[in-house]
């Protein structure tokens, strides 16, 4: 599979300039050879073997996981000047670089003498469409994540603090499989529910109120993302029961919607009309969902200024959410695979709990 998506790479260069491709974000390199290292430099050249270059705390790592046929370069002093090096010494003195490149990596390069391009969406392109096998690892993360909360939802109780149930959350991802989080758990329970990425604090739960909380687990580099809103013993409060019906309808409006060949901004769109007719449309305060795969967040976005086209094998998050400050907020989270006539959603936890 890395090897395929070598030549791909490869192509795009054959047919562009000719120049060979330096890619130093960690996730695209991950991508594209199976290095997990947290210290890595990839030169993807147009017709010849990649080069990969780490210093000698990854060499035997890099050597068990490459999963492509590469040059392995050790470095112990200037990386930059390596990286120069080996381009110059094949005939090049101008490459490629990803535009999240640090501007002192990039001026560190400038130093050396190389001219740099940016490339903007050839790997962003390439990871929008998942393989099966990452399909495959995604539902994994996701069933684990919905695993864990089945261990602690009877932790959903007046008296509990925030942080506790954040904690055993966290530790029962892991322990019922998962590598690590996939981000900073977020909790927040009743007025603090209207911070969309509230951190858990040490309030207390509260009878009557509600807990929003999001979460996932990383399994084997790929993440799990999924958000419930949850009442804490039984909940009087009207707006709670209307507005937590509108948002799930509007997920559902959105799921709906997505299929190959849908804009992106039109399903954001769709749930915006829906809420405008329910007068809360100035309360969903985020774009409605992202993609998700290596990285928690990566393309495409669900959201009005997207200009993606949705294709078949895509994964994205749905998630709309109301928040009204001094009162509380919602969110409803899934993840789907678009399809070429529908969507396929992965979750198993039901959305109303």
């Amino acid at each position: 599979m890395e090897t395929n998506r070598i030549k791909k790479l490869q192509e795009n260069l054959q047919n562009d300039r000719g120049i060979p491709f330096l890619l130093t974000d960690l996730s695209n390199i991950f991508y594209l050879t199976g290095f997990t290292g947290s210290s890595g430099f990839l030169i993807l050249f147009p017709d010849q073997d990649p080069v990969f270059l780490c210093d000698g705390r990854y060499t035997t790592q890099a050597k068990k996981e490459l999963k492509i046929a590469t040059d392995i370069i050790e470095f112990n002093t200037d990386v930059y000047k390596k990286i120069a090096d080996t381009c110059v010494s094949n005939g090049f003195q101008t490459v490629y670089f990803e535009t999240n490149l640090t501007y002192q990596s990039y001026l560190s390069l400038k130093e050396k003498n190389l001219e740099l391009i940016p490339v903007t969406n050839w790997l962003e392109e390439m990871r929008m469409i998942k393989a099966p096998g990452e399909l495959e690892l995604l539902t994994k993360a996701l069933h684990l994540s919905e695993k864990a909360w089945e261990a602690v939802s009877p932790m959903v109780r007046p008296g509990i603090k925030e942080k506790d149930f954040a904690l055993e959350l966290d530790y029962q991802m892991i322990k019922m499989g998962g590598d690590s989080i996939a981000f900073p758990t977020i909790v927040a329970s009743g007025e603090r529910s209207a911070l969309p990425h509230a951190q858990p604090t040490d309030e207390k739960l509260e009878a009557g109120s509600w807990l929003v909380v999001d979460w996932g687990v990383r399994y084997k580099k790929y993440c799990g993302d999924i958000t419930r809103t949850v009442p804490i013993g039984r909940v009087e409060d009207q707006w709670f029961k209307k507005a937590i019906q509108i948002v799930q309808e509007a997920q559902q409006l959105a799921q709906n919607f997505i299929c190959d060949g849908v804009k992106a901004a039109d399903v954001e769109r769709a749930v915006r009309d829906f809420f405008q007719q329910h007068k809360i449309e100035q309360y969903f305060t985020h774009s409605l969902g992202h993609g998700v795969g290596i990285l928690v967040h990566e393309s495409p976005r669900l959201s009005i200024t997207s200009e993606v086209i949705l294709r078949e094998n895509m994964v994205v998050t749905v998630e709309p959410g109301v928040y009204i400050p001094g009162k509380g907020g919602i969110r409803l989270e899934n993840i789907v695979v678009v399809e070429k006539e529908s969507c396929r959603v992965l979750n198993r936890l039901p959305v109303i709990l």
